[in-house]
């Protein structure tokens, strides 16, 4: 005779583990991914690698045109070369902005697909996995039921979100970014190097500030997980509450709890705040550094001055785009804390210990009643 149980030792511990998302690696992002969303997933993936070479591809034309004028400034060429220079250069312009929009709206489509997939495989397998579980497993919650599943939608909300536009704008901001520096470099190394000279110590401070939000994330969802056990318990009992005169009581306890909640998602804004306000600060400064060696080098006769701008745009356009990175990062890591959560959840419903008892000989009939005694 066999028996399905669950492990006491994991029993105990599945909601706290649960709840730990601290060592969650990006791929929870895709934890539910399965191969009929490879498709969508890789046309939004190409979408916004195109998407991200725009604007490389816009400061290489705008090069250009700053650079017939300087030579027709220089006397190089007269005014009809340089209105047949600059219109064909415009035409480009008006092709590449006509092509990044349709790209843009592409590659908008394809990502938030994509994010309704993974919400929906989200549901549905924790959906069939709690159908599975008996009722001893519902009654072993801690924070009851109702919490569960609030804490379920909400986690899965976190991922859609991102899993949708902004991992695709966090994809295309990085290409833009390496395109950028790339352009930049093979134009103008020199130039690029001094405009970036701070990036290094930029990439320091930015990485400190953001090892401390994953931290505020999880205690976040602890404290609101906490609020809704509190408010349910709360409506479940109202008629006790009223009775004894305990809604100042239970009103204090909630309260405290989105205060706690409220405090940590102030402490992730502060994070997300400090990190734009010192990309824009070294944004600023590069104007500094490129526009004085940029005139050195043009006055120098070593670069001309299309070339300069080229190097000098590029490398404003990839820093831009890292900046723009930063407001998607809080999103971002909730969604890979929420996918590594629901994926731990899911594993612990198809855990059971396995109990053998063994042994042939039974009654034939059971004499007596069966009485339960002293149940708190």
């Amino acid at each position: 005779m066999e028996a399905d149980t669950e492990d006491p030792t994991h029993r105990s511990r599945q909601d706290s583990e649960a709840s730990k998302s601290g060592n969650a690696r990006w791929r929870s992002l895709f934890a539910f991914t399965s191969r009929s969303h490879v498709l969508p997933f890789c046309i939004a993936l190409a979408l916004s690698v195109a998407s991200g070479a725009v604007t490389p591809v816009l400061s290489y034309l705008l090069g250009k045109i700053f650079d017939s004028f300087t030579s027709f400034g220089a006397g190089k060429f007269d005014g009809t070369e340089l209105v047949r220079r600059v219109s064909k250069y415009a035409i480009g312009l008006t092709g590449l902005g006509a092509g990044s929009g349709l790209l843009h709206t592409g590659y908008f489509g394809f990502w938030l697909a994509f994010g309704e997939l993974q919400a929906k495989c989200a549901r549905d397998s924790l959906y069939a996995g709690m159908l599975e579980k008996d009722m001893e497993w519902y009654d072993m919650r801690k924070d009851g039921i109702e919490t569960l599943i609030q804490r379920l939608q909400t986690q899965i909300r976190e991922l859609q979100m991102a899993t949708s536009q902004p991992l695709g704008f966090a994809i295309q901001s990085t290409i833009t970014t390496l395109a950028a520096l790339g352009l930049a470099m093979y134009t103008a190394w020199d130039l690029t190097l001094i405009t970036i000279a701070t990036i290094p110590f930029s990439v320091i401070v930015l990485g400190r500030i953001s090892a401390k939000m994953q931290p505020n994330i999880d205690a976040q969802a602890e404290h609101l997980s906490t609020a809704s056990k509190l408010a349910n318990n709360a409506l479940q009992a109202i008629d006790t509450i009223k009775y004894f005169n305990g809604q100042d009581f239970e009103t204090w306890q909630y309260a405290k709890a989105i205060k706690r909640a409220a405090g940590k998602y102030l402490s992730q804004a502060m994070g997300n705040s400090l990190q734009i306000g010192f990309t824009r600060f070294v944004t600023q400064s590069m104007f500094v550094q490129g526009f004085w060696y940029g005139s050195h080098l043009v006055v120098s006769g070593k670069k001309d001055p299309g070339q300069v701008l080229t190097a000098f745009w590029s490398c404003l356009m990839a820093l831009q785009a890292l900046e723009e990175i930063l407001p998607q990062m809080i999103v971002l890591e909730k969604g890979r804390a929420a996918g590594a959560t629901l994926k731990a959840i899911l594993t612990q419903m198809g855990k059971r210990h396995r109990v053998v008892m063994t042994g042939q000989l039974k009654p034939d009939f059971c004499e007596g009643d069966i009485e339960v005694r002293s149940v708190g």
